[in-house]
């Protein structure tokens, strides 16, 4: 149902990720990791930045046809409540690393420039105070998605994850939690 299908019927798809700061320990450097504002002022300067979120599974035939990204903020002093969708960028490149490996072999050097903060480590060499993927256990066993991003903005009026509607899984159910991320329909929204 999906691989092309969705956005050839008039459908475009997007992901939903969290930027959540709740989720690393107060006063973490990785606290970085989740702040969109800088993210934005990164691609501002360089004209695109780099997000990544943890694969779910091996398989991610959607990746082609995500054209959006939008990021989902809690709402409460909750780590797992996040329900507002406060910014959006358009996806220039969405990859799938398995692992470390993979990434050094075929990221291309000069794109590490639009690493931001500490996400440069996921890149770098463990000996260069890089990260090992192992350290999360999802990563480990399935890699990362690299999400290339361009006019990383916020929305003009914030939306409510339920606003989207899933298409994998419970498809066309309304979104009610974003973990780690959540193919959608694009709302178009700005």
């Amino acid at each position: 149902m999906y691989g092309g299908q969705y956005y050839l019927s008039g459908k475009p798809l997007a992901i939903l990720v969290p930027a959540n700061p709740l989720a690393y320990p107060s006063g973490s450097d990785e606290s970085d990791r989740a702040n969109v504002d800088e993210h934005k002022k990164h691609a501002d300067i360089y004209g695109a930045v780099y997000w990544n979120v943890q694969a779910i599974g091996r398989s991610h035939p959607w990746i082609n046809d995500v054209k959006t990204m939008y990021f989902v903020q809690p709402r409460e002093k909750s780590p797992y409540n996040c329900d507002e969708v406060t910014h959006k960028g358009e996806t220039l490149w969405i990859k799938h690393f398995e692992t470390k490996g993979d990434m050094r072999a075929e990221f291309p050097v000069e794109e590490v420039k639009y690493l931001y903060g500490t996400r440069k480590k996921v890149w770098e060499l463990e000996n260069n105070n890089g990260y090992n993927w192992n350290r999360w256990s999802g990563a480990g066993k399935w890699g990362f998605i690299f999400f290339k991003i361009k006019k990383l903005r916020p929305l003009k009026q914030r939306r409510r994850i339920r606003d989207f509607k899933r298409v994998l899984g419970m498809s066309h159910k309304p979104v009610e939690r974003c973990r780690n991320y959540v193919i959608v329909f694009d709302g178009f929204f700005e």
